[in-house]
């Protein structure tokens, strides 16, 4: 935990604390060891260490597969498509999903996928419609800002890029109103672009 709030805070001594740690783990890694690398994989894409989080996956999903931890992995996979689709790589981020959207999984695992597969839907064809409402309903139902911010932004760049109003845009515009708690420069700072690109004064 402590190590997750040092990544939060932007210290780097945090990450490497948080892989010594999973260095350590026993043989038999159990979901309190996985959970250092689903924590740490989010944070890495949410902070845009793209190339850590890619090679952290690498290793962190096969062992979810391997060790049988079910809601570790689809929390991994749902990093995995986000990463993809920063990246570039919109087909393998929306078969990634896909997998964790059609098989039972734990609805927490569920608001990057929805995004992830909304979001190239609309910028593909402006499709995606009924996936960024779901993701948006689930983040709100949560209410942690790393899950409202980025739902958020996908409703204010779903209105610019379809010249649609809507009524949530209020409420988006609104997030950016809360205190600037750490880790969460990356999510506020695209919801503020996409709102300026609106003509919302941020």
């Amino acid at each position: 935990i402590n190590g997750i709030w040092a990544v939060m805070s932007g210290q780097a001594a945090g990450r490497e604390a948080i892989l010594a740690i999973m260095r350590s783990a026993p043989e038999h890694l159990d979901e309190i060891y996985s959970s250092g690398y689903s924590n740490l994989t989010y944070l890495d894409v949410e902070q845009r260490r793209l190339a850590d989080a890619a090679d952290l996956l690498d290793v962190s999903i096969r062992m979810t597969v391997e060790r049988d931890l079910p809601v570790c992995r689809v929390w991994q996979i749902g990093s995995r498509a986000r990463l993809r689709m920063l990246t570039g790589d919109w087909d393998d981020a929306v078969a990634d999903a896909r997998q964790v959207l059609d098989e039972r999984s734990a609805l927490l695992a569920r608001p990057w996928p929805l995004l992830v597969r909304g979001l190239v839907a609309l910028r593909r064809d402006g499709g995606g419609a009924d996936d960024l409402d779901d993701a948006w309903s689930l983040a709100r139902r949560y209410g942690e800002p790393l899950r409202t911010l980025p739902a958020a932004t996908a409703i204010v760049e779903r209105a610019w890029l379809t010249g649609r109003s809507d009524e949530r845009l209020e409420d988006c515009r609104r997030l950016l109103d809360g205190p600037e708690l750490p880790g969460l420069q990356w999510a506020r700072g695209e919801l503020a672009m996409w709102l300026h690109r609106l003509g919302v004064d941020v």
